[in-house]
């Protein structure tokens, strides 16, 4: 708009590198910014230099301020504490970032109460949760319970890693499915391992087939198994071996791609399901990670028996 704004500094030395005080248009200034229109306005912005520091721009409301009035939005509620995949029951805990928001939730097709205290699921369900501030409303947001059966579980031999843990020990169990996203936390990711895990179905019980998920995603460095082994038992202790299935788990892709490996029992009584998945290692010499001795990745889930 033809105006000027201009910057001064006074007694400006290698030793005078603190600010004494500071004034905009002659008049002194307690605060560490200006506003943009200061600037469109004009003027001229003086600082005065001392060798020793000074209590200008360290104290209480002296820095800017940020803040949003206008397009106000209200945060969606969180789950702070709960099992999406549970035995017996789960305890939920709901809790918002504004502490002022008041929270709704709803169990399956029952009506939206106000949330206050923390709840019990027992049964599969969907949790539907919205917060409300000043009659601005939040998104809806929906989440699925699943409940495991409680006579099944799951002991993993090998240790899965930590950031990538699908949701706890139960995860290659509880139902849930890995998308072809790895990051959306649904696959339990082993580094370097193999996956050793034995599935107890609580009592003999007559099984028509087992199956498991992998996932291959080679720019990530997760690769499908070179191997997979079923076995199964009566006792936990003597184990036979039904199938084993070998990966070229070397071959170049581009793509995401989940691979389920199946075997059909055609119908035994068993107890004890054990799952071998043995792991590609190091890189293959054609991937980027190779020069680097990278190792690879192996994400593995749902185990499903039928």
């Amino acid at each position: 708009n033809g105006k000027q704004f201009n910057s001064v500094a006074h007694h400006l030395s290698p030793q005078n590198k603190y600010i004494e005080n500071l004034t905009l248009n002659g008049e002194k200034l307690n605060r560490t910014y200006i506003t943009h229109s200061e600037i469109m306005n004009g003027g001229t912005l003086e600082f005065y230099m001392t060798d020793q520091p000074s209590t200008w721009g360290s104290l209480n409301h002296q820095e800017p301020i940020s803040e949003i009035t206008a397009h106000l939005i209200t945060p969606v509620p969180f789950i702070a504490k709960g099992d999406v995949a549970f035995k017996g029951h789960t305890e939920i805990v709901l809790e918002s970032v504004d502490k002022n928001a008041r929270i709704y939730y709803q169990l399956g097709t029952t009506k939206f109460k106000i949330y206050s205290d923390p709840f019990t699921i027992s049964e599969p369900t969907v949790l539907n949760v919205y917060a409300e501030k000043n009659t601005i409303k939040s998104a809806v947001i929906a989440t699925e319970f699943y409940k495991i059966d409680p006579d099944i579980s799951i002991y993993l031999e090998t240790e899965y890693a930590n950031q990538y843990n699908g949701g706890g020990k139960n995860a290659l169990i509880d139902g849930i499915k890995g998308a072809q996203d790895f990051r959306t936390g649904t696959w339990q990711g082993y580094f370097d391992e193999n996956l050793i895990a034995t599935v107890d179905l609580g009592r003999e019980k007559w099984v028509e087939s087992v199956s498991v998920n992998f996932l291959q995603d080679q720019r990530s460095w997760i690769f499908y198994p070179t191997e997979v082994d079923y076995l199964i038992s009566k006792d936990g202790k003597s184990f036979q071996l039904v199938s084993n299935t070998k990966i070229d788990a070397t071959i170049a892709s581009e793509d995401t791609q989940v691979k389920t490996i199946s075997y059909q029992l055609k119908g035994k009584n068993i107890r004890y399901i054990k799952i071998i998945a043995k792991k590609l290692g190091t890189l293959p010499e054609w991937h980027l990670g190779y020069e680097h001795k990278g190792r690879s990745w192996l994400f593995v889930d749902e185990i499903t028996i039928k």
